[in-house]
C-alpha cells in the first residue's frame, strides 16, 4: 500500500513546490506582515507563556517553578480584587457603550438632524484626545474640594462625595472616563453599520403603520447584528485590558477598589519586578477576554 502511496505523493509534492515556486514574487510581497507578526506577536505570546512558568526578576537564569505562578494567583488578594472589579466594570461599561453608540447613532443618522457633522465630530473628539489630558480633566471634575461634580451636589444641597478617596465611589469616576472617552469610536463603527441598512425597509414599515420604535426593534437592530457583535466583543476586550484611568485617576485605590487586571499585571512586572507572576497575570486575562468573547459570539449567533 506504502509503495503505491510513495509515487503518487510525489508528484504531488513537486507540484505544489513548483506553484508556490510561481507565487514566489506573492508571497516575498506579504511576508512582511507574517515577519513583523512573528517579531511582534508571536514570539512576544510564546515568551509570555513560556515565562510564566518560571520565576524571574529581571536579572539571572530563568528558574522552573511550573504551576506555582497560576495557583498563586488563587491567594494573590490584589488580583483577586482586580478581577472583582473589572467585572464589575465588565458589567456596567459594556451595555452602556453598546447601547449608548447604537442609540447616538440612531439619532445622528437622522436625516432632519440639523449639524450632524458637527456632532459627529465633538462624539469622536475625546477618542482623539490624549488619555492623559482627559484624566487631568477628570480630577478636576470629581475633586472632593473643588470639583465640578460636588459643586453641582452643593448647588442643590446635596452632600459631597469623595468619588476619588472613597472605596465605594472610586469606580465612578473610573468607568466615567472610559466610557466618555470611547463612545465616540463606537458611535462611528454603528453609524457606518447603520449605513448598510437599506431605506426602503423603513419606508416600507412607515407605509405598514409601523412606529419609530417598531421599526428599530424589527429592522435597526436585527440587521445591525454583526455590528452590535463586534462592538461587544471589541468593548468587552477594551474593558478587560483598562489600564490608563485607573492609573491616573486612582492608581487602583483606595485599597484595591478601582484597581483593573492590567494595572495588577504592570504593577507585579514593574513594581515588584516578578515577571513570572505577571506573565501568567497576563495569560491568564488573555483566556478570560477569549472566554467572554466566545461566549458573547455563540449567543447572538444563536438563530443564524
Amino acid at each position: 500500500m506504502s509503495a503505491l502511496a510513495e509515487p503518487v505523493a510525489a508528484p504531488h509534492r513537486r507540484s505544489l513546490a513548483a506553484a508556490v515556486w510561481r507565487a514566489r514574487w506573492q508571497y516575498v510581497a506579504i511576508s512582511p506582515f507574517y515577519l513583523l507578526f512573528a517579531v511582534f506577536g508571536l514570539f512576544p505570546l510564546l515568551y509570555t507563556v513560556g515565562l510564566s512558568f518560571h520565576a524571574w526578576s529581571g536579572a539571572g537564569p530563568w528558574s522552573p517553578v511550573g504551576l506555582e505562578n497560576y495557583l498563586s494567583l488563587g491567594a494573590h488578594g490584589q488580583f483577586l480584587a482586580s478581577l472583582a472589579n473589572s467585572l464589575v466594570y465588565l458589567v456596567a461599561g459594556v451595555p452602556v457603550l453598546v447601547v449608548g453608540s447604537l442609540l447616538a447613532a440612531v439619532v445622528l443618522n437622522s436625516a432632519r438632524l440639523r449639524f450632524r457633522s458637527l456632532y459627529r465630530t465633538v462624539f469622536f473628539l475625546p477618542y482623539v484626545t490624549s488619555e492623559i489630558i482627559i484624566a487631568i480633566v477628570f480630577i478636576a471634575v470629581f475633586d472632593q474640594n473643588f470639583g465640578w461634580a460636588n459643586g453641582v451636589l452643593r448647588a442643590v444641597g446635596l452632600p459631597v462625595v469623595p468619588w476619588l478617596t472613597a472605596p465605594e465611589w472610586s469606580k465612578v469616576p473610573v468607568l466615567t472616563l472610559f466610557v466618555w472617552s470611547r463612545l465616540g469610536y463606537y458611535l462611528i463603527l454603528m453609524l457606518a453599520g447603520l449605513q448598510t441598512v437599506p431605506q426602503e425597509l423603513y419606508e416600507a414599515a412607515s407605509i405598514d403603520g409601523a412606529s419609530p420604535t417598531q421599526q428599530f426593534v424589527s429592522i435597526t437592530v436585527p440587521l445591525m447584528r454583526g455590528i452590535i457583535l463586534f462592538v461587544l466583543v471589541t468593548t468587552t476586550i477594551a474593558v478587560l485590558n483598562l489600564f490608563g484611568a485607573p492609573f491616573i485617576l486612582t492608581g487602583g485605590g483606595p485599597a484595591n477598589s478601582s484597581s483593573t487586571l492590567t494595572l495588577v499585571l504592570y504593577q507585579t512586572a514593574v513594581s515588584w519586578a516578578n515577571y513570572g507572576l505577571a506573565s501568567a497575570i497576563a495569560v491568564v486575562i488573555s483566556l478570560i477576554t477569549v472566554a467572554i468573547a466566545l461566549a458573547q459570539i455563540r449567543l447572538l449567533r444563536v438563530g443564524d
